[in-house]
């Protein structure tokens, strides 16, 4: 079989807002490398030099023939009350299937102590199950 190389430069993997570039699909490995070290000192290129990937593939085979599968989503409900100080008070209220289960959740508490008095405190976040969110760590 038949193999190919694609050289890719993928910023941020894994992140809603990725900025993933296919730059070339060669016959070798050596030749996507080669490519790579032709465009790794260009703009864009040169401030992440980590971020590129060579990937093998086949030709003439599938590889992703399930389709998309929808991502099993969660909704974290936050209450967050900013109070004289630079101080926040952040509450996980609950997690929900849905933002309707959330939103209906706020109606069910914001006239509860320590809500009422800051009605705009609640935030709605969407997240994916099973996926990574923050792998950075703290950085001083």
């Amino acid at each position: 079989m038949q193999k190919v190389y694609v050289l890719y430069h993928i910023r941020d993997m894994g992140t809603a807002d990725e900025d993933s570039k296919k730059i070339g699909t060669y016959t070798s490995y050596r030749l996507a490398q080669e490519a790579k070290n032709r465009v790794k000192d260009r703009p864009g290129f040169i401030d992440y030099p980590d971020d590129f990937y060579i990937d093998e593939y086949v030709i003439d085979k599938d590889y992703w023939a399930d389709g998309f599968k929808e991502m099993q989503k969660v909704y974290f409900l936050y209450h967050i009350r900013y109070e004289d100080t630079d101080d926040e008070d952040v509450k996980i209220v609950g997690i929900y299937s849905s933002a309707k289960q959330a939103k209906l959740a706020i109606e069910r508490v914001k006239n509860k102590p320590g809500f009422i008095n800051f009605p705009d405190g609640f935030q709605i976040i969407k997240d994916v199950l099973n996926r990574d969110g923050w792998c950075e760590g703290f950085i001083k």
